[in-house]
């Protein structure tokens, strides 16, 4: 069978105008567990559930995620756009208009724009901080460049440094730099908060080194320097600190092209590569090199690229990439015509050209582009997938016919997710996944554990891990013994040192996974749930839960004295905990 990678993203249809929808339904908040309740009080409680059972109920709802559908805002069409920059709130454009160059400053909260800077000569690398846009201008073409910054709020522009030719203005929180090209080339900084705009030079490049692909984020300057044999060194600094540069990569012929975020390194030579800060000589490749630096963008976060499509052969879409999870989706599965991308504040830009000498400027919240976004209705039905109008996603293929065979909504809920790649440690491989309210799926075909391909990953373990549970009494190892659980209708598990017992031992037994008439129900609970990792334990509203490999069991008294057990909802949880979600 193929990866599992869902066939039917459609392109997003651009309005001309943001058009959201809000719903007051958010995702429940991963519950926390402040307090313990005897453990005594609550084995004599689980017995009598034992006792009184004669029906187990599955409990199953979706909880709800934010029902807004935000298509691409469509902010302009241009001219030749020769630069792009945003923070999220505001957009800047240079604009080739053919005798003469603009910079114009675009509002993404009123769409209000106004025109900062023309000029018969050339304007270059704009950039962006809070209150402050910065770029090179050069009153005529062969005039030396200087260095140009304008105040949001006070309205007033002031020219930072016109003394050389000073080129790469960059920006970051109330910090300014730029290399100033005369003799030896200098990196130059200025302090915007302050009244006189204190500038300082923090490096002298040696004599015959030439400075480079300037980046600048979360107060560390990288730039490449070149020397004239063709050696080629990437150093890093911090911008307000005394330390002398460190170097990161060096080498000779033709240098990476590089993007700095918050801790990482992302690195564009034969192939795009993210890499710490301390270890940039290895790090993890993400993708396909880019045919050209303005198709790949970097936010403190998130980065995005044009490359091939994993589900359309011979179709580029926009791929987006998590650093913080290392995850790999598709952002917008057509880039047809796509000519550079800028992403900041939370916001994808992108140019499309249609003429060959215009473009149309769109954009979009990075929210709607990830995987957990709603996805619109279909327009017609296909018997390879199937749409949830309860969370707006699609389940296709693979995934689709094992959530059908082993329980669907009752055992893993709705999906609450497209389909996307995690990155896997152990295999050092990425991997298709998909989450559903109660569990993630993913595509190992070759791994002894699939069933018709598909493995029900570990997330309660993940779970308690990411919530510090680990740690907590009601996940310590438990000898052998019964230790006075009454009835000693127990099970125990040498391989985690934890039981199950009474009522939660039947509902472990009647819900696995059985793939034969013939197979022991432990088995097939093995194969559903996993290994208990936990003992049972009530938390803050009262209600008793047992954490497993791959599920959470809660109990909750009811008025009639019925036992009603449902499976927790840890897919929503763990999702809900990479920020992805409302």
């Amino acid at each position: 069978m193929e990866p599992t990678r869902t066939p039917i993203l459609r392109s997003l249809q651009p309005p001309e105008r943001l058009n959201t929808t809000d719903s007051a339904k958010c995702l429940r908040t991963p519950r926390t567990v402040s307090c313990w309740s005897d453990l005594q009080s609550i084995r004599a409680l689980l017995a009598l559930v034992a006792i009184a059972v004669a029906v187990t109920t599955l409990n199953f709802s979706w909880y709800g995620g934010s029902d807004a559908i935000t298509n691409p805002v469509l902010l302009g069409t241009y001219e030749l756009v020769t630069d792009l920059a945003t923070d999220g709130r505001l957009v800047a454009l240079i604009i080739d208009e053919g005798d003469r160059s603009t910079l114009r400053v675009r509002s993404l909260l009123d769409g209000q724009e106004i025109t900062l800077a023309t000029t018969d000569g050339e304007l270059h690398q704009v950039a962006l901080a809070p209150d402050l846009v910065v770029w090179q201008e050069r009153p005529c073409p062969n005039c030396p460049g200087r260095v140009v910054a304008y105040r949001i709020s006070t309205g007033k522009q002031v020219i930072l440094a016109n003394s050389a030719d000073e080129q790469l203005p960059r920006a970051w929180g109330h910090w300014v730099a730029w290399n100033s090209r005369n003799g030896n080339d200098r990196l130059f900084v200025a302090n915007v908060a302050t009244p006189t705009m204190d500038v300082s030079v923090t490096y002298l490049a040696p004599p015959g080194h030439r400075l480079s692909d300037l980046q600048f984020s979360a107060g560390r300057l990288v730039w490449r320097e070149t020397s004239e044999d063709g050696h080629w060194v990437i150093r890093m600094q911090h911008v307000a600190g005394s330390d002398s540069p460190r170097t990161l990569l060096q080498g000779t012929g033709e240098p990476p092209v590089l993007h700095i975020t918050e801790g990482r390194l992302l690195i564009i030579d034969d192939a795009l590569r993210v890499a710490a800060l301390d270890q940039s000589t290895g790090g993890l490749t993400i993708g396909t090199s880019p045919s050209s630096r303005e198709l790949v963008t970097s936010d403190d976060r998130y980065t995005f690229w044009v490359g091939p499509s994993p589900s359309e052969v011979g179709i580029d879409a926009v791929i987006g990439f998590d650093l913080i999870t290392a995850s790999r989706f598709v952002a917008l599965p057509n880039a047809s015509e796509i000519v550079r991308l800028a992403s900041g504040g939370g916001w994808l830009l992108w140019l499309q050209r249609t003429a060959e000498d215009r473009v149309t400027l769109w954009g979009a919240p990075i929210s709607d582009l990830l995987p957990t976004a709603r996805r619109a209705a279909p327009e017609a039905e296909d018997p390879r997938w199937r749409y949830f109008p309860e969370t707006g996603h699609y389940l296709a293929n693979g995934f689709r016919a094992f959530w059908e065979r082993f329980g669907g909504i009752e055992s893993f809920g709705y999906p609450i997710s497209e389909e996307f790649e995690e990155f896997d440690p152990t295999s050092g491989q990425f991997r298709t996944v998909q989450y559903f309210e109660r569990a993630r799926f993913s595509w190992q075909p070759g791994s002894p554990a699939a069933i018709d391909g598909v493995v029900l990953d570990r997330i309660g373990v993940e779970l308690a891990e990411v919530t510090d549970l680990l740690s907590s009494r009601a996940f310590r190892p438990v000898s052998g013994t019964l230790d006075g659980m009454t009835g000693g209708n127990c099970r125990y598990f040498e391989e985690t040192a934890h039981r199950i017992c009474d009522a939660f031992l039947d509902f472990w037994l009647r819900h696995g996974f059985s793939t034969s008439v013939t197979e022991p129900s432990e088995v097939s609970a093995l194969r559903r749930f996993g290994l208990p990792i936990s003992e049972p334990f009530m938390t803050p509203d009262g209600t008793i839960v047992q954490y497993f490999e791959r599920a959470r069991f809660e109990y909750r008294a009811s008025s009639d004295s019925a036992a009603v057990f449902a499976f927790g909802r840890i897919g929503a949880e763990l999702l809900a905990r990479r920020g992805w979600t409302p």
